[in-house]
């Protein structure tokens, strides 16, 4: 299944007018193939992004905490890890896959494919509106972590 914002209303996805300012990055989100409701071990993406050009504000912790075999990674805990915001109705979960295209956000490393993909860890943390108006969030965040694509999304990218 594939969704796309383009072309269906002006405001799919309910953003307020502040959202509008500030979720000015677009992200592409797929969701990993399951098996009767549970995550099909090793996590298998579909090559086609499920949802398109959804909007978002990415924002990016340095990879520098410790040296591994492929440059320098991230420790996992909520410290160091990339926040994304998104709308509220953007259906979003754990292990869901995430890939952006802009090139102020790929690595070096990156370039070369075009794109670069990172994975929920853990479930979106929501921040609702209240009902008398006082807050007018209506946005979810969710932490990820950059990791080495998977081979199938390669053919619907273009490198830079």
């Amino acid at each position: 299944m594939h969704f796309s914002i383009q072309g269906t209303n002006e405001n799919p996805w309910g953003l307020n007018e502040r959202q509008k300012m500030s979720l000015t990055m677009v992200c592409n989100l797929y969701v990993p193939f399951r098996e009767g409701g549970k995550v099909i071990t090793g996590v298998v993406y579909p090559s086609e992004p499920t949802y398109t050009n959804v909007p978002c504000y990415f924002d990016s912790t340095p990879e520098v905490d410790i040296p591994a075999g492929f440059g320098r990674s991230k420790e996992v805990n909520i410290f160091t890890l990339d926040k994304l915001i998104l709308p509220l109705k953007v259906p979003i979960l754990d292990t869901w896959g995430i890939t952006f295209t802009d090139p102020q956000l790929l690595l070096p490393v990156e370039q070369n494919q075009g794109f670069c993909f990172l994975v929920v860890l853990g479930n979106p943390i929501s921040r609702r509106s209240t009902p008398d108006f006082r807050r007018r969030a209506n946005f979810q965040k969710v932490y990820m972590k950059r990791t080495p694509a998977p081979p199938n999304l390669a053919q619907y990218y273009q490198p830079l």
